[in-house]
């Protein structure tokens, strides 16, 4: 993608973001698709080629997380690494003991990262439930002007970051 599509788009989301207490992202697209007609008509060939890519992994996700019953529980379509960290498809029909061991090792991978991800954010539920918990505080009136140890203690500053 051109790079001053990318930066309009990334502007426009973060815009909204600041904006309003919520985004919705088809309302975000309108006002992408409102703020830069000319920018997306010259860009037109490579978004239509991104959305047949989101729509084809988005197919994927679907077929491989779909367990089947006449299939021992397999999904009809597993994901299969490849050597450059992308991913290749495949019935499990068509699957050989070596490739559905890979399947099993990127659901392995998938849950771990989750489970990292969700234990993550219940650290950080626990950190603000004290302040937040039975309140309507929004995070930034619970936790308003932090003071610099503060705001590395709650993740708020990266402490390794250049100044």
């Amino acid at each position: 993608m051109a790079n001053a599509l990318r930066r309009a788009i990334r502007e426009t989301w973060y815009a909204a973001l600041n904006d309003e207490r919520k985004a919705r992202i088809p309302e975000v697209a309108e006002r992408i698709q409102n703020a830069y007609p000319d920018l997306i008509a010259r860009q037109s060939h490579w978004l239509i080629f991104a959305a047949i890519k989101r729509y084809l992994n988005q197919l994927a996700k679907i077929e491989t997380e779909r367990d089947e019953p006449n299939l021992f529980g397999f999904p009809r379509i597993i994901a299969i690494p490849e050597q450059d960290g992308s991913y290749s498809y495949m019935q499990v029909t068509k699957a050989r003991w070596d490739d559905l061991i890979a399947g099993q090792r990127i659901r392995e991978e998938n849950v771990r990262r989750a489970q990292q991800k969700l234990d993550s954010y219940r650290d950080a539920l626990e950190q603000v439930r004290p302040i937040m918990a039975g309140t309507q505080l929004t995070f930034a009136e619970a936790y308003q002007a932090p003071q610099p140890a503060e705001q590395v203690q709650m993740g708020l500053v990266d402490e390794t970051a250049p100044k």
